[in-house]
C-alpha cells in the first residue's frame, strides 16, 4: 500500500524538535542564515555528540552509543564501514526483541521558492522510524546539523512527507509533518537511523557552488523525484552526487507529487 501515514493509528510518523544532546555544528551566523530544527544543534548520532570521517573504504564512519531499550541491548560502537556507509548497529528493542533495520530513501525533494521546502521519505519494508534522522551539511560542511526527527512506523511503500509551515499551509494534508527544513542547493541532506546513513541527497563536506548537477536536473529551484527504477539509498554521502542518474526533474514549486511515490 502506498501513501502517507494514517493519523491516530500505529503508522502515524511523528516528527519533533531536538531533544538531542547538543553539539557544535557549522551554520551561518547572521539574518536569513541556515538553522537546525528548533534552533538548536544536534548530532545525527542519538547516542551523543557524532564523529564522522572520510575513512573505511571510502565511506562515513560514525562512533556511537545511547540507551537500549527496555531489556533489549544495543551493540555496534564504532562498526566497521560496509559498503562505504555508517557503521551498523543492533537495535534492541523490548524485552530484548529486535525490529529489522529500517529500509528507507528519500523520494522526493523540493527546493522551492522561498521558503517552499520539503523532503518525502519512502519505505521499503515496515519500518520503526524511532531514531531516524533527517540531518542537513550546510555549505560543505562535514558536520550534521539535524532539522528533522522521526517516530512511529511506515509500512511497506508507505511515504512520509515534511514540508515547511510556508509549504503546508498551501498544500495541507499532503504535508504529514512540518519541520524547519532550512536547506538550499549547496546543502548535502543524510537520512540516517541509529547513526547508520540510510540515503544521501548531495555530497557530504564538498560545496559545490550554487547546486549539484546541471542544466535542468540540479538541486536548486527544482522539484526532485527518485526514479522507480531506485530501490535502494545512496549510504555514501562521500561520493559524487549528480541528481541526473537516479532522479527525474521538474520546474520550481512542482507539488503534486508530494503524498505518493507514484511507483
Amino acid at each position: 500500500m502506498s501513501g502517507a501515514p494514517v493519523p491516530g493509528t500505529e503508522n502515524d510518523a511523528a516528527v519533533t524538535e531536538f531533544g538531542d544532546t547538543p553539539v557544535t555544528t557549522s551554520v551561518d551566523g547572521g539574518p536569513g542564515s541556515e538553522a537546525s530544527a528548533g534552533g538548536d544543534p544536534g548530532g545525527i548520532d542519538s547516542g551523543g555528540a557524532p564523529t564522522w570521517s572520510t575513512g573505511g573504504i571510502g565511506g562515513a564512519t560514525s562512533n556511537r552509543g545511547g540507551a537500549a531499550g527496555a531489556g533489549g541491548s544495543r551493540t555496534g560502537s564504532g562498526g566497521s564501514a560496509g559498503r562505504g556507509n555508517a557503521g551498523a548497529a543492533a537495535i534492541g528493542g523490548s524485552g530484548g526483541s529486535a525490529n529489522a533495520p529500517p529500509s528507507l530513501l528519500f523520494s522526493e525533494y523540493v527546493e522551492g521558492s522561498s521558503s517552499n521546502k520539503a523532503l518525502e521519505i519512502a519505505a521499503l519494508h515496515r519500518s520503526v522510524l524511532d531514531g531516524c534522522k533527517i540531518a542537513a551539511y550546510y555549505n560543505g560542511s562535514g558536520t550534521a546539523s539535524v532539522v528533522a526527527t522521526l517516530s512511529g512506523v511506515l509500512e511497506a511503500g508507505q511515504v512520509l512527507t515534511l514540508c515547511t509551515s510556508t509549504l503546508s499551509d498551501q498544500l495541507g494534508a499532503a504535508c504529514n509533518q512540518v519541520g524547519r527544513l532550512t536547506f538550499n542547493g549547496n546543502d548535502a541532506l543524510a537520512l540516517a537511523c541509529d547513526g547508520k546513513i540510510l540515503d544521501v541527497i548531495g555530497q557530504i563536506g564538498v560545496d559545490p557552488g550554487s547546486a549539484w548537477g546541471s542544466d535542468a536536473n540540479t538541486t536548486i529551484d527544482h522539484t526532485l523525484r527518485r526514479k522507480c527504477s531506485i530501490t535502494t539509498g545512496d549510504p555514501s554521502g562521500l561520493n559524487a552526487f549528480d541528481p541526473s542518474a537516479e532522479w527525474q526533474s521538474f520546474p520550481i514549486d512542482t507539488f503534486n507529487g508530494l503524498g505518493s511515490r507514484g511507483c
